[in-house]
């Protein structure tokens, strides 16, 4: 049985560590075996290197607009005032539905290209008390934008995707 299985291979293929195929060239015959090196038919080294590099330069370039939430951090948010930049302010609690309702659209407008330059800082409602009440906040759900220290705007418990979208548009001006 291993005989004829054996027969049977034409070509062994191993792979690298970046994931390409490399032919080590094996050919078994029907009369013993015929070990002789292949030329490798898989991508090159250098031509990988540089198909990783060109994708990660495109990972990075698209994420170039992404404003992704950062936890709140009163430095971090005194410098973004600061650097005179539009910014957002999330109280948010995971337990709370209408941030869970809010979520889809505030990712959607944070990773559009009109408000990339957008800061923006999550406070939880639970466990940043100090914060909640350093904002005037009330209750979860609350969104407040910034234009460097100049409060903009502010909404609590909004889920329309075009009034999310007004209020940070606000950040902008």
């Amino acid at each position: 049985m291993a005989r004829a299985v054996c027969r049977s291979i034409n070509r062994a293929v191993r792979t690298d560590l970046l994931g390409g195929a490399v032919d080590i060239g094996v050919t078994k015959g029907l009369r013993g075996a015929n070990w002789e090196k292949q030329p490798n038919f898989g991508w090159s080294f250098p031509v990988r290197k540089h198909l990783l590099t060109a994708a990660a330069i495109l990972l990075c370039a698209g994420n170039a607009w992404a404003a992704e939430p950062q936890p709140y951090n009163h430095s971090a948010f005194v410098t973004a005032q600061a650097a005179d930049k539009p910014i957002l302010v999330e109280i948010h609690a995971p337990w709370c539905p209408i941030c869970a309702a809010q979520q889809p659209t505030l990712d959607r407008l944070e990773h559009s290209a009109e408000l990339g330059d957008l800061t923006v800082f999550r406070v939880d409602f639970d466990s940043q008390k100090d914060a909640v009440r350093g904002f005037g906040a009330q209750m979860q759900s609350t969104l407040i934008v910034f234009h460097g220290d100049a409060e903009k705007g502010r909404s609590t418990g909004v889920t329309d995707p075009k009034a999310i979208e007004q209020l940070l548009l606000k950040s902008k001006t």
